[in-house]
């Protein structure tokens, strides 16, 4: 596994994370209306095969409340992924930070990002070399030495 490129991938997906962590929000929230309003009914069992059929209906409560339940997994997940690259990004020192927040999740490039981070170009990279080393490091643990 590479941890730079997993780094570097939860980096530039970052707004992406943000953004899916609002619908999966409100698809939990879609979905416990449907539970709750009573909406839904059961299964009749005058509508069941006969027989040894193994076709049987699905059961649109179930499928609803497991829906619920992964999309509860998923956004406690995606939480948890950006609590902790928030967590890791506030901790480093302010260039390391401010580089890998303008390259990565803001996508500046060029002059912009020089003139942004206060860098020459070959210390910029350098920099961020290093930044996304630690980042990647702080992020996964000893895993990622």
């Amino acid at each position: 596994m590479d941890y730079i490129r997993d780094a570097v991938e939860y980096l530039e997906n970052y707004d992406n994370l943000k953004r899916s962590l609002e619908n999966l929000k409100l698809d939990i929230m879609e979905l416990n209306l449907d539970l709750k309003s009573g909406a839904m009914k059961g299964i009749k069992y005058s509508d069941m095969p006969k027989g040894d059929s193994a076709n049987l209906p699905d059961d649109v409560i179930v499928n609803k409340m497991y829906k619920l339940k992964v999309k509860k997994n998923e956004y406690a997940l995606t939480r948890k992924m950006l609590e902790k690259m928030d967590e890791v990004i506030d901790k480093l020192p302010e260039l390391d930070r401010n580089i890998l927040r303008s390259w990565y999740i803001d996508g500046l490039r060029g002059d912009t990002i020089l003139t942004h981070t206060g860098c020459s170009e070959r210390n910029f990279y350098r920099c961020k070399s290093k930044a996304l080393k630690v980042f990647a490091i702080q992020l996964h643990g000893i895993k990622a030495v």
